[in-house]
């Protein structure tokens, strides 16, 4: 199985002790750290999937670019913006909304 920790300790002889803490608390197995299981109502899930949805493509088109040098890392603030401006905030505001709700159970 995967994870967020590293398993070639050799690989990266610089790596901080930060870095070590973060690897020995993602490979253990914590049920307690887990997402709860907040839902979405059906508009709220259909308004996040149609944003999501454009922002996911478009992140993944630019990030792919970034990283062949296709687009210089200058244009990243505008990349930001663009993200901003596809209403991330707003899906961001719907899972907040889905959590909360999630508590007051």
């Amino acid at each position: 199985h995967g994870g967020p920790y590293l398993r070639e300790w050799d690989a990266f002889p610089s790596i901080t002790e930060k870095a070590i803490h973060a690897m020995e608390v993602w490979s253990k197995p914590n049920p307690t750290g887990m997402l709860p299981p907040a839902s979405l109502k059906a508009d709220e899930e259909q308004e996040y999937t149609r944003i999501m949805t454009d922002i996911s493509t478009y992140y993944e088109e630019m990030t792919l670019k970034f990283i062949l040098g296709i687009e210089s890392l200058d244009k990243f603030d505008s990349f930001v913006n663009a993200i901003k401006s596809m209403d991330i905030f707003k899906a961001t505001e719907i899972q907040q909304t889905a959590y909360d709700r999630y508590l007051r159970r």
